[in-house]
């Protein structure tokens, strides 16, 4: 696993995870997460003045609106998919721009900050999912809330989780900072 800080401008930074550790996983949810997405993509298929592709291009806009860092949380791997043997040192390449006492902290604040932001909204969302389920009644209609709230339920939980094996890493400091002139 190996993390970047990519400079978008001067003041704005974006986070990657590359992550090769993780295990392959058969869980029932990774099975419902790759089947979703293989039905999400059927709907870009669709003809363009069909119902279906007008559903693919609202949910793509609303999925555009999900904050970057989010994003970035949800590539970390969860604790328990890596092996302990992989977990040695995790790099951290930032531009040498960057001063390292700077990115760390500044990484340590993000990680402290997102954790219980995840962990709030994964409860939000988790609260609404039997609310909107309720829509199914209706007829015809696909319950467009209802797998909305599921998603972002799993998507907090999924970033609930990498930025808990961040801070794992970062207090037992298993992560390098490394400067990168590439990165620059």
């Amino acid at each position: 696993m190996r993390i970047f800080l990519v400079p978008l401008s001067r003041r704005t930074h974006a986070l990657h995870c590359h992550s090769t550790l993780a295990k392959p996983s058969t869980s029932y949810l990774n099975r419902a997460t790759v089947f979703a997405s293989k039905k999400w993509e059927g709907l870009a298929q669709a003809k363009p003045d069909s119902m279906k592709r007008k559903l693919y291009s609202a949910g793509t806009t609303m999925l555009e609106k999900i904050e970057h860092r989010e994003t970035f949380f949800k590539e970390v791997p969860a604790k328990e998919d890596v092996t302990i043997t992989t977990m040695v040192r995790v790099p951290f390449m930032y531009p040498s721009s960057l001063k390292e006492a700077q990115v760390h902290a500044e990484f340590k604040t993000l990680v402290d900050q997102r954790i219980p932001y995840h962990r709030k909204y994964m409860i939000y969302s988790a609260m609404w999912v039997p609310v909107t389920s309720l829509f199914t009644i209706v007829p015809l209609v696909p319950n467009i809330p209802f797998f909305y709230n599921a998603y972002r339920l799993w998507s907090h939980w999924k970033a609930y989780n990498g930025a808990k094996h961040l801070d794992f890493l970062i207090k037992n400091n298993s992560i390098t900072f490394v400067p990168s002139e590439v990165l620059d």
